[in-house]
């Protein structure tokens, strides 16, 4: 299987450094995947500056990045390596927490 899950994520700011790091070691953005069943920005994010700049770094990984809308339905039509690879983070993806997937194929 050419994917893995490179990590979990709370929020926006923290996938977002996250992703530019992977960029930054020589990813390509088509490798890169985040499945999220809810990729939003907390009323809680810290004060405006933050709250502004979690918006924008929303709007850039929507934009560029292959996002997956986690739901029973998105698991159950993956093959099964990818469900193996996927079940442990099941609790963290119902929660709301964001996986990054990095694929060398790109998909998912």
């Amino acid at each position: 299987m050419d994917a893995h899950v490179h990590g979990v994520y709370d929020n926006i700011s923290e996938t977002y450094k996250a992703v530019l790091q992977l960029i930054g070691t020589g990813w390509n953005k088509n490798q890169l995947i985040l499945i999220t069943s809810a990729l939003a920005v907390n009323d809680d994010e810290g004060n405006e500056l933050d709250r502004q700049q979690a918006i924008r770094q929303k709007s850039l990984l929507e934009t560029v990045f292959p996002l997956r809308n986690y739901s029973q339905n998105y698991f159950s039509g993956l093959s099964d390596d990818h469900k193996a690879m996927l079940l442990p983070y099941q609790a963290d993806l119902e929660a709301g927490r964001v996986v990054l997937v990095v694929s060398a194929s790109g998909t998912l």
